[in-house]
């Protein structure tokens, strides 16, 4: 169990690394396309799931949701220009109220557990 903890924290870590990276350098460039960064926090929350999946340890639901959430949402706005769209839906108040729909349900379908017997 504690050999678990420590490589999802070992994870956890080289995740946060490589999200500060990616958005640093699309932010740096300038000339990046739109939806890049998005794409990538995406790729890499997917990935950090994955690799807790393969690992035997359970899946972030928080993480799960919000990762295919920017990679769909960077991946659409990387295709935008093939694909015609010109639908706009701003994405951080649209993704909050999906993690907050997710959160409550979760509270509503999740059942207490017992408080334990103290001696």
């Amino acid at each position: 169990m504690n050999e678990l903890r420590t490589t999802d924290r070992r994870n956890q870590a080289l995740a946060w690394g490589a999200i500060l990276i990616a958005v640093g350098a699309v932010n740096l460039f300038p000339a990046a396309p739109r939806g890049a960064g998005l794409l990538a926090i995406g790729a890499v929350l997917l990935g950090l799931n994955l690799t807790r999946l393969r690992s035997g340890i359970p899946m972030n639901g928080i993480s799960l949701a919000l990762g295919a959430a920017c990679f769909l949402v960077g991946g659409v706005e990387l295709l935008r220009p093939s694909l015609g769209f010109r639908i706009e839906v701003p994405f951080f108040p649209t993704l909050l109220i999906a993690l907050g729909a997710i959160g409550m349900a979760r509270g509503l379908t999740t059942r207490p557990h017992p408080a334990p017997d103290r001696p």
